[in-house]
């Protein structure tokens, strides 16, 4: 279906986004993926519309639980996936034990309004992106060890192009809740993470860290990192171990701006490289300026 344009509230850079494109509807509750062949209906399952779209395509998610584990592959670049109804209503989360709910290894492939869920804190990844200019707004993510893992694919799967390099990704007014960490900034053997991006998000309920690294060389794990006006709370009433633990070393840079911490700053709750910026972050005693480390 090609031209009308779903109405989507007042978010008028989604609306854009949506112009021309070929729209794709799923409905976990009345959707058929064997009967799904022409006109308005909708599949049952992201996968099989997924499996049958096309680049550029706009995939538009009815309210209710996905159970499944969603690839977009990276000849599906420039697509967009849409929740309806509330924020996570439409939310992605398969019941096998320790499944993630989605891997992006396409480039350019946006979520606005969509929940992804891993299946139980133990090894479950909700979100692996390697897809380069990933974009999420108004999502949800929750109950995995990891919520987001971002991150570059390796040297040898980048150049056999089955996954991406993971630069310039954008996240803004998410929620990270329910689990161990809430993103990883996960190096490879290509290189770092670069460019990435986290603006006016909510990370709640997170035992270990909202922020974490791993992988790749311990010399530069990210470069030119933000993390801005983002809201850090307590992990069910205490403070996690970590709010943010990107110290492993001084080759990474960006910077830590204007963001908000539910605890008090001490008692090594953040530890930052040296060359990771740390500038006017407020929590209950005031402004924090020092450089934690």
């Amino acid at each position: 279906m090609v031209g009308m344009l779903p109405l989507l509230g007042s978010n008028p850079s989604v609306n854009l986004a949506l112009q021309g494109r070929v729209f794709r509807y799923i409905d976990t509750a009345n959707g058929s993926d064997a009967a799904r062949r022409s006109g308005n209906r909708a599949y049952r399952t992201l996968q099989a519309a997924i499996d049958a779209g096309s680049p550029g395509d706009a995939f538009l998610v009815a309210p209710g639980q996905y159970d499944e584990t969603v690839t977009i592959p990276p000849a599906l670049n420039q697509i967009v996936l849409i929740g309806l109804g509330g924020r996570g209503a439409a939310f992605i989360e398969p019941s096998a034990e320790d499944a993630g709910g989605m891997v992006v290894n396409a480039d350019d492939v946006a979520l606005h309004n969509l929940g992804v869920a891993g299946e139980d804190a133990t090894s479950a990844v909700a979100l692996t992106v390697t897809g380069a200019r990933f974009r999420a707004t108004s999502c949800k993510f929750e109950g995995g060890l990891t919520q987001l893992a971002l991150g570059p694919g390796t040297d040898a799967q980048i150049t056999a192009g089955t996954h991406g390099d993971a630069g310039d990704a954008l996240v803004e007014d998410c929620e990270f809740t329910w689990g161990t960490n809430g993103v990883i900034l996960k190096a490879s053997d290509y290189g770092a993470v670069t460019q990435a991006r986290f603006r006016r998000n909510l990370f709640r309920n997170l035992s270990a860290a909202a922020f974490e690294e791993s992988g790749g060389s311990v010399d530069i794990r990210f470069r030119d990192l933000l993390i801005e006006g983002n809201i850090f709370a307590e992990n069910e009433g205490a403070p996690p171990t970590k709010y943010i633990s990107l110290n492993d070393d001084n080759g990474n840079d960006g910077l830590v701006v204007g963001n908000f911490f539910q605890t008090a700053l001490n008692g090594g709750l953040n530890l930052v490289s040296t060359a990771l910026i740390w500038s006017a972050n407020f929590h209950p005693a005031g402004l924090s300026t020092g450089q934690p480390s």
